[in-house]
Protein backbone atom coordinates (compact mmCIF):
# COMPACT_ATOMS: atom_id res chain seq x y z
CA UNK A 1 0.00 0.00 0.00
CA UNK A 2 2.58 2.06 0.24
CA UNK A 3 6.07 3.20 -1.66
CA UNK A 4 9.18 2.87 0.09
CA UNK A 5 12.00 5.67 -0.13
CA UNK A 6 14.51 3.27 -2.31
CA UNK A 7 11.79 3.07 -4.76
CA UNK A 8 11.59 6.57 -5.31
CA UNK A 9 15.10 7.18 -4.91
CA UNK A 10 15.61 4.90 -7.71
CA UNK A 11 13.39 6.87 -9.67
CA UNK A 12 14.85 9.95 -9.34
CA UNK A 13 18.56 8.91 -10.27
CA UNK A 14 17.10 6.82 -13.26
CA UNK A 15 17.89 3.82 -12.02
CA UNK A 16 15.55 0.37 -13.44
CA UNK A 17 14.27 -1.18 -10.24
CA UNK A 18 14.07 -5.07 -9.74
CA UNK A 19 12.17 -6.02 -6.90
CA UNK A 20 9.43 -8.73 -5.74
CA UNK A 21 7.44 -6.04 -3.78
CA UNK A 22 3.91 -6.57 -4.52
CA UNK A 23 0.97 -3.83 -4.62
CA UNK A 24 1.90 -0.33 -5.40
CA UNK A 25 5.42 -0.80 -6.75
CA UNK A 26 4.96 -3.32 -8.72
CA UNK A 27 1.73 -1.48 -10.18
CA UNK A 28 4.47 1.49 -10.49
CA UNK A 29 7.03 -0.99 -12.68
CA UNK A 30 3.95 -2.73 -15.02
CA UNK A 31 2.31 0.23 -15.52
CA UNK A 32 4.85 2.89 -16.54
CA UNK A 33 7.59 0.75 -17.51
CA UNK A 34 10.12 1.15 -15.22
CA UNK A 35 11.85 -2.10 -14.17
CA UNK A 36 11.44 -5.64 -13.63
CA UNK A 37 8.99 -7.18 -11.06
CA UNK A 38 10.06 -10.72 -10.25
CA UNK A 39 7.32 -13.51 -8.93
CA UNK A 40 9.64 -16.11 -8.96
CA UNK A 41 13.02 -16.87 -8.15
CA UNK A 42 14.36 -18.08 -10.87
CA UNK A 43 12.82 -14.39 -12.68
CA UNK A 44 15.41 -12.55 -10.32
CA UNK A 45 18.28 -13.88 -12.26
CA UNK A 46 16.90 -13.72 -15.38
CA UNK A 47 16.04 -9.86 -14.76
CA UNK A 48 19.31 -9.40 -13.56
CA UNK A 49 20.83 -10.21 -16.83
CA UNK A 50 18.03 -8.51 -18.58
CA UNK A 51 18.79 -5.35 -17.36
CA UNK A 52 22.77 -5.53 -17.72
CA UNK A 53 22.63 -7.40 -21.44
CA UNK A 54 20.53 -4.95 -22.97
CA UNK A 55 21.64 -1.24 -22.99
CA UNK A 56 18.90 -0.23 -24.52
CA UNK A 57 15.94 -1.59 -22.72
CA UNK A 58 18.16 0.37 -19.99
CA UNK A 59 18.15 3.06 -21.21
CA UNK A 60 14.45 2.85 -22.00
CA UNK A 61 13.51 2.10 -18.16
CA UNK A 62 15.32 4.91 -16.95
CA UNK A 63 14.02 7.49 -19.07
CA UNK A 64 10.91 6.27 -17.96
CA UNK A 65 12.19 6.14 -14.30
CA UNK A 66 12.93 10.01 -14.33
CA UNK A 67 9.82 10.99 -16.21
CA UNK A 68 7.37 9.45 -13.70
CA UNK A 69 9.33 10.89 -10.88
CA UNK A 70 9.23 14.24 -12.41
CA UNK A 71 5.39 13.87 -13.10
CA UNK A 72 4.04 12.23 -9.70
CA UNK A 73 6.21 12.11 -7.21
CA UNK A 74 8.27 15.21 -7.39
CA UNK A 75 8.80 17.71 -4.16
CA UNK A 76 6.98 20.73 -5.74
CA UNK A 77 3.98 18.31 -6.96
CA UNK A 78 3.89 16.42 -3.62
CA UNK A 79 3.55 19.89 -1.99
CA UNK A 80 1.19 21.36 -4.12
CA UNK A 81 -1.29 18.42 -3.89
CA UNK A 82 -0.94 18.29 0.02
CA UNK A 83 -2.06 21.72 0.20
CA UNK A 84 -4.98 21.56 -2.13
CA UNK A 85 -6.20 18.10 -0.01
CA UNK A 86 -5.77 20.17 3.03
CA UNK A 87 -7.48 23.38 2.13
CA UNK A 88 -10.34 21.07 0.78
CA UNK A 89 -10.89 18.95 3.35
CA UNK A 90 -10.19 20.88 6.76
Amino acid sequence: MSIPNKILDSLYFGLPIITGLKGEVENLIKKHNVGYFCDQSHSWSNNIVSCLENPKKREILSLNAKSLYQEQFQSDFIYGEFVNFIEKNY
